[in-house]
């Protein structure tokens, strides 16, 4: 799925949301809580806001992060490895590998791991040669494999 097809899916959820109403009672005393709707709609609209700019943000960080583990001479490419692996096989990962790194990396971890919480897909299959690239840097770096 491409950047297109995303924002395709993501305006699909935003007028699925925008359709909503909440129903309040049952049968012939059921009606449309307008009050409640609103709230609900505001609440799920920046829930989707927040999951697809995350995303969005994330998919680039990721990209770059494979773009360091793929460089062996980076002094960093062991950690953007070690934290990428445990994105894609959903292991544990020590927070300790957030520190003592330079700015931008450290921030392209955090934003890989807020899209890996928001994003309604798997990461590793949205970049370009995905799970074949990020095999591969894991063989070379030899991150433990389940």
């Amino acid at each position: 799925m491409n950047q297109g097809e995303r924002r395709l899916q993501h305006q699909a959820r935003l007028e699925q949301i925008n359709r909503m109403q909440r129903v309040t009672g049952t049968g012939d005393s059921a009606r449309v809580d307008h009050e409640g709707t609103a709230i609900e709609r505001a609440r799920m609209l920046d829930e989707e806001m927040c999951a697809h700019e995350a995303t969005e943000r994330g998919l680039a960080a990721f990209e770059r992060l494979l773009q360091l583990a793929e460089l062996p001479e980076s002094p960093h490419a062991r950690a953007a490895a070690e934290l990428l692996a445990a994105v894609w096989r959903d292991e544990p990962l020590s927070l300790r590998r957030l520190r003592g790194l330079e700015l931008g990396l450290g921030d392209d971890m955090v934003a890989v791991i807020d899209a890996f919480r928001h994003a309604r897909l798997s990461l590793a299959d949205q970049v370009e040669g995905g799970g074949i690239r990020l095999a591969r840097v894991l063989r070379v770096w030899q991150v433990h494999q389940t």
